[in-house]
C-alpha cells in the first residue's frame, strides 16, 4: 500500500498548527470578558477544523494509491461534531469555575468528539475499499485520545492563569499535542483494514487526493488568518493586562498607604462601605472591620445629618468640588463624634466609589464652643456682651416682625458712676458692677435678656410685653437701686437713667432700637436722672431734625450757606465805636437755624472744625479789607469753639492765615470761654503761642463759671467780657450790684485789659454803667448785621 509523505507531513503540520492557534485563541477567551463567547466560537471552529483536517488528510495520505470516495454528508457531520465537542470544552473551561469535575467533563467531551470524528470519518469512506476493525489498535487510539485530552485541558488551564503573552511553552505544547493527535490518528488507522475491491463509482462522491491538498492549504490559510487576528488582539490584551497589573499594584500600594494613614478612611460605593482602615475602627469603637464593611454608611451617621450627608455624596459623585463636610457620626456604643470629611471620587475594585477621609473634630468643636462663649460673654459679670447682643437683637426683631409681636429695648446707664472709680478705684468699680448686675437680674424673668455692653452701660431686651409692663420693669430697676451697695466699708447709692424704645414704624431694625433707647436715656438724664424715658414721636422728630442739621452743616461751606454778621462794641462814656464781633449765621435751604441750635450740633459732630476755619479766614479777610480801606482803628473779634480750640492744628491754621493776609494782628481778637480753660496748662500753651503772633485774647461769658479768678491770675488776657446774667441780676438788688462792681473793678485793674459788658438792651442798664470805664455790646447799640449795614451806619459808607 503506497502512502503519500507530503500528505502525512501536511497532516502533522495541520495538527500542530491548529493546536497552537487554538491555544493562542484560548488566551483571548481567558482575557476578553466582553467578547468571550465570540472567541469561544472562533477557537472551537479552528480546533474542530484542525481535528477534521488532520483526519481527512491522514486517511488520504495512507491510501494515496487508491481513488477513495467519501460520503459528503458524513464529512459535514464530522466537522460539526468536532466543533461542538471543542465548544463544550472551551465553554466549561472559561465560563465556569476550574474545579476537577469540570476538567473531567471537558476531557470526556473532547475525547468522545475526537473518537467519533475519527471513526465516523473512516465510515464515510464508500469505495473502493472495505473496512475490517482490530481491537488492540482501537484501544490504543482511545488511550492516546484520553492522553491528548488531559494534556490539552491542563495546557488551557495553565494559559488561563498566565499573565504574560504567548511564550515558548505554547509552541512546545502545540508540537507535543499535535504529534499526539497524529499518533492517535495513525494508531486508529491501524485498527482498521481496508480490502480493495471493485466498485462502481457513485456520482455524488468526492475524489480525495487533490481535495486533500486543497483542504490542507485552505485549513492552513484559515489558521494563519485566525492566528494573525489572535496575535493582533493579543497585543491589545497584553496592554490591558499591563494596565490591570498597574492598577492592581496601585491598589495594593493604595491599601498599604490607607492602612498606614493616621486619619480614618472609608471607601463607599454608594450602597455599602467596601473598605476601611484600622484607624477607623477606633473612631466608631468596633474591633473588627467585618462589623462595618458591607453596611450602609448612614448606619454610622446621626439621623439629623442623613439628608445633608446624602445630598453631599450625590454632588461629589456628580463631579462637583465641595468644601469639607461637617457631620456627626455615632459609634457602636452610642457616642456622638463630630467629624470633618474630605470626600473624593475614586476607582476601587474597577468601580466608582467615595473615598472619605475623616478628621475627628470633637475636641476642636468643644474648644470653638468655649471660645464662642468667651467671645460672647462679659468676663466681669458673666452676662452676654456687646457682640452677642447685636446678633441676638437682630434675630429677635426678625422673629417679632414674623410673629407680629412686640420687642422693647432698655438702655441703662448709672448716673455719676465715674466717681466710684475715681474715689474708690477700678477694683471697687468692678465689684459694684457685679452687685448691681445681680440686682437687675433679680427684677427680670428667665426669658428676659440682660446684657452688659461695656463700662456702666447695660441693655435689657423684653419680648411680648405691653408698654405698661415695660414701664413696670423700669420702675423695679429704679427701686432696686435705692438700697446702698456695700463695697468694703463704703455704702454707695448711685441712681439709674433708663431709655426705652419699643419696636414700631420708627424703629425698623435692631440698630435703630438701640439708637433710640440711647436718645431716650439721655433725655432721662436731662430730666434730672434717676428716671426712665420712652422714646416718642417727638423725640424722633428731634432726632430727624438733628440729623438734618448735622448733614447740612457738613455741606454748608460748599453750598455757600454761611455768613458773618457783625455787632458793634461801643465805649459807653463816649459813645465811640471801638470794635465789632463777628457772629456766625447759617441760612440752609430748609430754613434759618439759630446759632444756639446748630453750634452744639456742629461741636458734637466735629463739623465745627471746618466751619471754624472758614470763620477765621472770613473774619481775617474782612479785617484786611477794612485796613486797605483806611479803617485801622477798629478791633474785630470772633469766637473759637472748645472743639476748635483743642484741635492740634489750630495754632498752625491761625498762623498760616495771618501770614497769607499780612494783617495788623493787634486789631484781631480771639474770644474763648472760661469753660475752655478747665485744662489750664494746655490752654496756657496755646494762648501764649497766639499772643506771640500779636493776636488779642478775650475771655467770654466771664462770671458764669467756677474758676474765673484763677484764670485771671494765670493768663494774661486783653479783654474781659462779662456775662449778660451779671448785669441782669445787678438791677434786682444792691448786693448783685456790688458783685457787678467788683467784677468790673477786677477787670479794669488788670494792666492793658478792657472790659466789655455783654447783653446791653436798655437805657437803664446804660445809666447803671455810665460811671464805669467799660465797653457795651448788645441790642441797645445794634443787633448783628451784614457788613454792608455796619459800614453804612458806622463807617459812613453809602
Amino acid at each position: 500500500m503506497q502512502q503519500s509523505p507530503l500528505l502525512i507531513m501536511l497532516s502533522v503540520i495541520i495538527a500542530v498548527f491548529s493546536t497552537y492557534t487554538s491555544l493562542t485563541m484560548a488566551e483571548r477567551i481567558a482575557d476578553n470578558n466582553k467578547r468571550k463567547k465570540t472567541w469561544i466560537i472562533y477557537a472551537s471552529i479552528i480546533m474542530g477544523l484542525g481535528i477534521f483536517s488532520t483526519h481527512f488528510v491522514g486517511v488520504v495520505a495512507r491510501y494515496s494509491s487508491y481513488n477513495i470516495v467519501y460520503n459528503p454528508y458524513l464529512l459535514i457531520l464530522m466537522i460539526i461534531f468536532a466543533c461542538i465537542s471543542t465548544y463544550s470544552m472551551f465553554f466549561l473551561l472559561y465560563c465556569h469555575s476550574l474545579h476537577n469535575r469540570n476538567k473531567y467533563i471537558c476531557g470526556f467531551n473532547i475525547c468522545l468528539g475526537m473518537t467519533i470524528t475519527h471513526y465516523s470519518g473512516l465510515l464515510a469512506i464508500r469505495a473502493p475499499l472495505q473496512i475490517q476493525f482490530f481491537s488492540i489498535p482501537f484501544i490504543l487510539s482511545i488511550i492516546l485520545a484520553v492522553f491528548f485530552t488531559l494534556v490539552g485541558v491542563q495546557t488551557f488551564t495553565k494559559i488561563r492563569n498566565e499573565l504574560t503573552p504567548v511564550r515558548i511553552q505554547n509552541i512546545y505544547s502545540s508540537v507535543v499535542m499535535g504529534i499526539t493527535i497524529c499518533l492517535m490518528h495513525y494508531a486508529g488507522m491501524k485498527a482498521v483494514k481496508y480490502l480493495p475491491h471493485r466498485h462502481v463509482s457513485i456520482t455524488d462522491s468526492i475524489n480525495t487526493y487533490t481535495l486533500a491538498i486543497i483542504i490542507s492549504i485552505i485549513t492552513i490559510l484559515i489558521m494563519c488568518f485566525a492566528l494573525c487576528l489572535a496575535i493582533l488582539d493579543n497585543r491589545k490584551i497584553y496592554a490591558e493586562r499591563q494596565l490591570l497589573e498597574k492598577i492592581r499594584l496601585s491598589e495594593i500600594r493604595y491599601r498599604l498607604l490607607v492602612e498606614q494613614s493616621p486619619a480614618p478612611i472609608i471607601v463607599y460605593d454608594g450602597k455599602a462601605i467596601i473598605f476601611i482602615n484600622e484607624v477607623c475602627l477606633d473612631l466608631v469603637k468596633v474591633s473588627k472591620k467585618e462589623e462595618i464593611i458591607g453596611k450602609p454608611i448612614l448606619d454610622f451617621i446621626h439621623h439629623q445629618d442623613w439628608e445633608k450627608a446624602s445630598s453631599y455624596l450625590v454632588k461629589v459623585r456628580a463631579g462637583m468640588n465641595l468644601k469639607p463636610l461637617e457631620l456627626r457620626m455615632i459609634s457602636s456604643v452610642g457616642d456622638i463624634v463630630e467629624v470633618e470629611g474630605n470626600v473624593i471620587k475614586v476607582v476601587y475594585d474597577n468601580k466608582i466609589a467615595f473615598q472619605i477621609i475623616l478628621r475627628d473634630i470633637t475636641e476642636t468643636k468643644r474648644l470653638q464652643e468655649q471660645m464662642k462663649i468667651l467671645a460672647y460673654t462679659d468676663q466681669l459679670t458673666g452676662l452676654p456682651n456687646r457682640h452677642w447682643f447685636h446678633e441676638h437683637l437682630t434675630k429677635v426683631v426678625e422673629r417679632a416682625y414674623a410673629d407680629q409681636s412686640s420687642v422693647a429695648v432698655l438702655m441703662i446707664d448709672f448716673d455719676n458712676f465715674k466717681t466710684v472709680n475715681d474715689t474708690l478705684g477700678h477694683k471697687a468699680g468692678d465689684e459694684f458692677l457685679k452687685i448691681v448686675a445681680n440686682r437687675m437680674k433679680s427684677c427680670l424673668t428667665p426669658k428676659d435678656i440682660l446684657v452688659r455692653i461695656g463700662g456702666d452701660e447695660f441693655f435689657i431686651v423684653l419680648e411680648n410685653q405691653s408698654k405698661k409692663e415695660v414701664a413696670s420693669v423700669a420702675k423695679k430697676l429704679l427701686n432696686v437701686m435705692v438700697k446702698p451697695v456695700h463695697i468694703g466699708t463704703n455704702d454707695l447709692i448711685i441712681t439709674l437713667s433708663i431709655g426705652i424704645s419699643i419696636l414700631s414704624k420708627f424703629t425698623p431694625d435692631g440698630e435703630t432700637l438701640i439708637r433710640h433707647s440711647d436718645i431716650a436715656m439721655y433725655e432721662a438724664k436731662k430730666k434730672g436722672k434717676n428716671t426712665y424715658q420712652f422714646f416718642t414721636e417727638d423725640l424722633d422728630c428731634i432726632l430727624k431734625r438733628k440729623q438734618q442739621i448735622e448733614n447740612g452743616l457738613w455741606k454748608a461751606i460748599e453750598r455757600q450757606e454761611l455768613q458773618l454778621y457783625y455787632q458793634p462794641q461801643i465805649e459807653i462814656k463816649s459813645g465811640k465805636l471801638v470794635g465789632v464781633e463777628a457772629l456766625l449765621r447759617w441760612f440752609p435751604s430748609f430754613g434759618n437755624i439759630s446759632p444756639s441750635e446748630f453750634i452744639p450740633i456742629a461741636e458734637e459732630s466735629g463739623a465745627i472744625i471746618g466751619i471754624g476755619e472758614w470763620v477765621l479766614k472770613k473774619a481775617c479777610k474782612q479785617l484786611k479789607d477794612w485796613e486797605e480801606a483806611g479803617i485801622t482803628n477798629i478791633k474785630l473779634a470772633f469766637n473759637v469753639s472748645a472743639r476748635q480750640f483743642t484741635d492740634p492744628y489750630f495754632f498752625e491754621k491761625v498762623k498760616n492765615v495771618l501770614s497769607s493776609l499780612q494783617i495788623n494782628t493787634c486789631n484781631l481778637e480771639i474770644e474763648i470761654t472760661e469753660t475752655m480753660m478747665l485744662d489750664i496748662k494746655s490752654a496756657m500753651g496755646i494762648i501764649e503761642q497766639l499772643k506771640k503772633l500779636g493776636v488779642r485774647i478775650a475771655i467770654d461769658d466771664f462770671g458764669a463759671g467756677y474758676s474765673s479768678l484763677n484764670i485771671l491770675k494765670r493768663i494774661e488776657i486783653d479783654t474781659l467780657k462779662i456775662d449778660k446774667s451779671i448785669i441782669d441780676d445787678a438791677l434786682k438788688s444792691n448786693r448783685n450790684m456790688s458783685i457787678l462792681t467788683a467784677i468790673i473793678n477786677v477787670g479794669t485793674c488788670l494792666d492793658n485789659t478792657k472790659v466789655i459788658m455783654e447783653g446791653i438792651e436798655t437805657s437803664e442798664q446804660i445809666k447803671l454803667l455810665r460811671d464805669f470805664n467799660v465797653i457795651g455790646q448788645g441790642y441797645y447799640y445794634g443787633k448783628p448785621e451784614k457788613v454792608t449795614e455796619i459800614e453804612k451806619k458806622w463807617f459812613g459808607k453809602p
